[in-house]
């Protein structure tokens, strides 16, 4: 299936599920607004796609640029160094969710996953340096 069959079966199952999280009396009210936040998130990435495939064909020399742009080596550095501080600004942040948990008398669970989610994240950052580092 192509990318834009895709997008419009997003948009309007997105826009189904929007409309159903908001209107459906017999949906709790928090499955009601988790339907709602999932459906328009994918309408919106349905209608993200659409917008810009149209935009992309009436600027063809614009998109020919922004395509340069996202291939070129510097601009991918660039991303991926952005990519790198943002994970390790997130693990941190959920270390200190974590300890707000303990603090505040919370569920184990929560500060059991947390913590595992950290870890699961410390790892996976020394298994891919390593990895890195033997191939460049």
């Amino acid at each position: 299936m192509n990318r834009k069959i895709i997008s419009w079966i997003m948009l309007v199952l997105g826009g189904i599920a929007a409309i159903a999280g908001m209107v459906v009396p017999s949906l709790e009210k928090r499955y009601g607004g988790a339907i709602f936040g999932i459906g328009f998130t994918v309408f919106f990435f349905g209608l993200d796609y659409l917008v810009n495939r149209r935009y992309d064909q009436k600027h063809p020399k614009e998109a020919k640029q922004k395509q340069i742009e996202i291939e070129d080596e510097r601009n991918k550095a660039i991303r991926f160094r952005a990519k790198a501080v943002s994970g390790d600004v997130v693990q941190w942040l959920i270390m200190a969710a974590a300890y707000c948990n303990i603090i505040a008398d919370g569920a184990l669970w929560l500060t059991l996953l947390m913590v595992g989610i950290f870890t699961l994240r410390s790892i996976l950052d020394f298994v891919l340096r390593a990895k890195y580092e033997k191939t460049m």
